[in-house]
């Protein structure tokens, strides 16, 4: 535990009087106690609450304090008239801390438990804001290319699901270099901020750009709150040299790991050197020499000379202190700037803040070692360990391995190949899964959780890393808000476990499920997969994977293996496409017939396989086992549809992908204006086509004609009255619209069949329709695979300016040409650069609009925070907004919305039809929304536009769900204000209506009306006196109708005078009284429509 015991300069101490019995303030604890409070409040002073007691100090003993926070504190001095504190561990602010001596004030119990619920809804929100905070500071181009490859979409992610994905990213990463390059080519976009850099932090440009190049290499962001917890932390770690033995005894005895931040602290604490006579040391030498010997050091003059500086600081000496001291010994005399700054970058690369980063290279140093000497330890090594009667740990290993002095690698066809002991295979496959799991990383992490890999046994090493896999599923859970339990933990690592094996099998097992014939799920699919995998390793023979590239040592065997595949497919006059060759591949395998329909059947399997295999990451699995769906036991053709509804759901919406398609197509240099609506239509028909569920698909394999876009396009053309209703122009560049119907494949099949159904039954019934349906599986994977891979670039690449042959070319052709396509690079890095800006700029400044959906219980997801942003705490009207974009639909539907937005204001005293009235507009808007995605002239900022608009309506019908309305008012034709009207039901607070409005006339109106039993009281607090003499002129009608109602009116104040508002607001009606919720938007209708009509008169 980090105690300091540091003095803030300058800062004065609070002593107060304590007029409260001396039991209360002696029953927070006892002199030493370490205890936890929370900050209840910060003004002037800071108040910490200890379970019910509350004390109050100067707000400068208690640094960057906000309400909800834990802070920790022992107990420095306690008598019957003051108690002192002094803060335990690192506070926010990295600063000094001051002893706190503070009096106490006792909470009234009747209110503790109210007060609980407001820290905690207080912490929650901190906690909101903390995440989007440290977001934007940690996300990076890398982390947002993460997160979509696994489906997902960025802007349905709440802020501390992103916080907890980057967290979980970062530590599992992969060094991912493919685009680095790009990024570091490009850091002369950077170039204001390594300027900025340089001057802010008074270095050099040359040292600024090479920081800049180390974030950047280090997928972190080049953000001024990075740049400044780096400099800060670079300043701490200058201390490191300087560590005095006190200080280096104090941080041993506390057991505190070198961080930058505990040597920081450490260098202001400590103990004092004992005097002992020689006589004492040497009395206990030979006990000195036993300990060293029992932890595999060596008796030499280093050793002893270390164990005696322990014996001095009066501190035991064992293996860990000894370690600890020569860490610690390390850090102080070979610490440079250049070794801190590596460790710094190395945590914040992690997640970490620069403060929490190791500084040992010493212990990381025997740990990386360790790692290493694994890979040489032979089976015979492990026997003759065995034989000795030791306990397998690496040291007892590598001294047999010595003794043999051979290196022999284990891997699966010994293991399987061993005739040995039951105990020696256990040894074995314990020591493989070391090997295959066992990094620099996860032994560092091992070592937090007390295990060593340099000195534990095998067993214990196992089940320390098979824990970190548990904490990394249980992260996943907790992540996407899943119960976090044992069959949870298990399901999800049994699953991911078995997808592995599954990518990891030779392809030709997918013919043995086939042959089957029956349904198949993970369980099934694996068990044969993993059967043959396992026949395929005892043989030595090389396979080709299910997921993987083939090694390169087997290639070449590979293909000579199968070196007539091409010669087949084009004798069947098949594309020699990558699906095609796999398909003849595992049918030639499995000796079945090699036909046309035999290679479709087998490709729109193995198409199913992969598609499962590519798409079940473990954050998807998580999701589905949210909803009570075992994935396991499922069949696949189920599971590929929950896993697509998911997708649906949270993953990347048809709009965010056009935009990011139309945003690509703008940055392309050097193309005609005729080149750029032909690549929007193609987008566009894929995209429409994708959308039919297979119907288009259909109608061109029932024709008979190959799949190609120029056959889709007619096909569209002549299905009317097939349901499916078009509008295609004569130029294919001025694609208009394409709107389907949306038919299964089974009714697109009949109805394709339906008319000729006698005449194909008897011919051959069954193949045609198996066939059929074989080709629109497939082809809805392929077009799938096209859609999730084209960008403007890949087509003009595959097209070289052709787009009449690009257009005949097969979709599964296409397809493998995209997949091969490298694209521009830097139109790529420049989107993802483009996106995470715009993600960090919502993040940094989303407080606000975090404030207001947590008022109302709506998740902070990033969208719900835009969209919060642009229409409710910012300037933007939606209603104005959305009738700017109706110009889309015809004049009948344009006075159908108007008078669904007038209507609100009608209904307003029934939540019941202010529901209807939401759900009808919110339809409109749908419709009006869908209208300008359709248009054929859009751009990306228009597309942006009409998705943050769509987000708004959404997040106005959430907000009318939890009883604040938007209730808009037509001032003019081109003028409309809102009114806010909110019904506090519910809580603590219910009774209550209130109203705001954002007047064109007389600024800010606000008003808050207590209803209890009969009787009512409130306020309306005006901006301007205009506003306050107008609204004066409606109390008489308002108090006129609310007796209508059947309420005493006991009060209800106009004025300008802030402060003699908020005095009437304390004087509210007692909240015990019971209120008709009915009654409130009777309450709430009187408002509005005065409200209204004050505004139009």
């Amino acid at each position: 535990m980090n105690i300091t015991n540091i003095n803030a300069s300058g800062s004065k101490e609070t002593v107060s009087s304590y007029e409260k019995k001396s039991s209360d303030i002696l029953s927070i604890g006892k002199k030493g106690d370490i205890i936890e409070g929370v900050i209840s409040e910060v003004s002037d002073k800071v108040s910490i609450d200890f379970k019910g007691t509350e004390i109050k100090t100067a707000k400068q003993s208690v640094p960057d304090a906000k309400e909800g926070q834990v802070r920790k504190f022992q107990i420095m001095d306690i008598t019957k008239n003051r108690i002192a504190l002094r803060e335990v561990g690192d506070n926010p602010s990295g600063r000094s801390k001051s002893v706190i001596y503070s009096t106490l004030i006792q909470i009234d119990s009747g209110t503790y438990a109210d007060r609980f619920e407001r820290i905690y809804d207080q912490q929650l929100n901190n906690k909101n804001k903390e995440d989007s905070k440290d977001s934007a500071n940690q996300i990076t181009e890398e982390d947002c290319e993460a997160i979509w490859k696994e489906g997902f979409s960025l802007e349905a992610f709440e802020a501390g699901r992103l916080a907890r994905a980057l967290e979980r990213i970062k530590q599992n990463k992969e060094f991912r270099s493919e685009n680095l390059d790009m990024r570091i080519e490009n850091q002369e976009q950077w170039k204001k901020e390594i300027e900025k850099i340089a001057v802010s932090n008074k270095i050099s440009d040359s040292n600024a750009k090479n920081l800049a190049k180390k974030l950047i290499e280090s997928d972190i962001p080049l953000t001024d709150e990075n740049i400044e917890k780096l400099i800060k932390g670079m300043s701490m770690a200058q201390t490191a040299n300087h560590l005095s033995d006190s200080g280096m005894a104090y941080m041993i005895q506390q057991q505190l790991e070198p961080t930058i931040s505990n040597i920081y602290h450490s260098s202001y604490s400590g103990t004092v050197k004992a005097t002992f006579a020689e006589e004492t040391w040497q009395a206990i030498k030979g006990q000195v020499e036993g300990v060293l010997e029992s932890n595999q050091l060596s008796v030499n003059k280093e050793n002893m000379e270390d164990a005696k500086w322990l014996f001095e600081h009066e501190l035991p000496i064992t293996g860990k202190t000894l370690e600890q001291y020569k860490s610690l010994s390390d850090i102080r005399n070979n610490m440079t700037g250049e070794l801190a700054f590596d460790k710094i970058i190395e945590a914040m690369s992690q997640g970490k803040n620069p403060e929490e980063a190791s500084l040992d290279s010493y212990i990381d140093g025997k740990l990386q070692t360790a790692v290493e000497d694994f890979s040489t330890i032979s089976k015979e090594a492990v026997r003759e360990t065995l034989k000795a009667g030791k306990d397998l740990t690496l040291p007892n290993l590598k001294e047999a391995q010595n003794n043999f002095q051979k290196q022999v690698v284990l891997d699966d066809s010994i293991l399987e190949n061993m005739g040995t002991t039951r105990e020696e295979i256990t040894a074995y496959r314990q020591l493989q899964e070391i090997r295959l799991k066992l990094t620099l990383e996860s032994s560092q992490r091992l070592a937090a959780n007390g295990i060593r890999i340099d000195t534990s046994k095998l067993q214990d090493i196992v089940e320390g890393l098979r824990n970190i896999e548990d904490q990394f599923y249980k992260n996943l859970l907790q992540e996407a808000g899943a119960t976090e339990n044992d069959a949870n933990v298990a399901l999800l690592r049994e699953t991911a476990e078995k997808v592995n094996d599954i990518k990891q099998a030779p392809i030709y097992f997918i013919g043995t499920v086939a042959k089957q014939g029956i349904i198949q799920t993970i369980d099934t699919i694996h068990e044969i997969a993993t059967e043959l995998k396992s026949s395929f390793d005892k043989a030595g023979t090389a396979y080709e994977t299910m997921m993987t590239a083939p090694r390169k040592d087997l290639g070449d065997s590979i293909e000579r293996a199968f070196q007539t595949v091409d010669s087949i497919l084009t004798e069947l006059d098949i594309e020699t496409t990558k699906d095609n060759q796999r398909a003849v591949k595992i049918l030639g395998y499995n000796q079945m017939e090699i036909t046309k329909d035999s290679v479709m059947e087998m490709k729109a399997y193995d198409s199913k396989v992969s598609t499962l295999m590519e798409k079940l990451h473990p954050a998807v699995t998580v999701e589905l086992i949210k909803r009570g769906i075992n994935p396991l036991n499922m069949p696949i053709d189920e599971l590929n549809n929950q896993i697509q509804q998911i997708r649906d759901e949270l993953g990347i919406s048809k709009e965010e992908k056009y935009s990011t398609y139309l945003w690509k197509l703008e940055k392309e240099n050097g193309i005609t204006e005729e080149e750029r609506r032909s690549y929007i239509g193609i987008y566009r028909l894929l995209n429409n086509v994708e959308q039919t569920n297979g119907a288009a698909i259909g109608s061109v394999v029932n024709a008979g004609g190959e799949l190609t876009m120029n056959n889709l396009l007619t096909a569209v053309r002549t299905m009317k009255g097939k349901g499916i209703d078009t509008e295609v122009d004569d130029s294919f560049g001025g694609l208009e619209s394409l709107t389907f119907a949306k038919e299964t494949i089974t009714e697109q099949i009949s109805s394709a069949y339906e008319t000729d159904r006698e005449n194909v039954q008897s011919q051959n019934p069954k193949s045609d329709v198996s066939s059929a349906k074989y080709t629109m599986d497939y082809m809805k994977q392929v077009m799938e695979q096209i859609m999730e891979t084209i960008t403007p670039s890949k087509l003009m690449e595959i097209s070289d300016g052709n787009i009449t042959e690009l257009l005949n070319q097969p979709l599964d052709v296409l397809k493998d040409k995209l997949e091969l396509a490298e694209g521009d690079k830097k139109i790529e890095e420049a989107y993802r650069q483009q996106v995470t800006e715009a993600l960090r700029e919502t993040l940094q400044g989303g407080e606000e609009a975090i404030d207001f959906l947590d008022k109302f219980n709506i998740p902070a997801t990033i969208q719900n925070i835009m969209a919060a942003g642009e229409y409710y705490t910012g300037n933007k009207n939606i209603f104005k907004e959305l009738q700017k974009k109706a110009d889309t639909i015809s004049e009948s539907e344009k006075e159908s919305l108007k008078e669904s937005c007038d209507a609100l204001a009608e209904v307003a005293d029934s939540r019941e039809q202010l529901e209807e009235a939401y759900e009808a507009l919110e339809e409109k808007a749908e419709k009006i929304l869908n209208k300008g995605y359709e248009k054929t002239e859009i751009s990306s900022s228009e597309l942006a536009t009409l998705k943050i608009l769509g987000a708004g309506i959404r997040l106005t019908g959430m907000l009318s769900r939890q009883e604040h309305y938007e209730i808009p008012i037509r001032v003019s034709e081109d003028t409309i204000t809102n009114i806010k009207l909110t019904i506090v039901n519910g809580t603590k607070e219910s009774g209550k209506v209130q109203i705001g409005m954002d007047s064109e006339r007389f600024g800010r109106v606000e008003a808050e009306v207590t209803a209890k039993e009969n009787m009512i009281k409130g306020f309306i607090l005006c901006e301007t006196m205009e506003g306050t003499e107008t609204i004066k002129g409606c109390l008489e009608p308002m108090t006129g109708e609310l007796k209508n109602l059947g309420l005493e009116v006991k009060q209800l104040s106009v004025g300008t005078d802030e402060k003699a508002i908020k005095h009437i607001k304390h004087q509210q009606l007692d909240s015990s009284g019971r209120t008709d919720t009915k009654l409130l938007y009777q309450v709430a209708k009187v408002f509005v429509q005065n409200f209204k009509a004050a505004e139009l008169n």
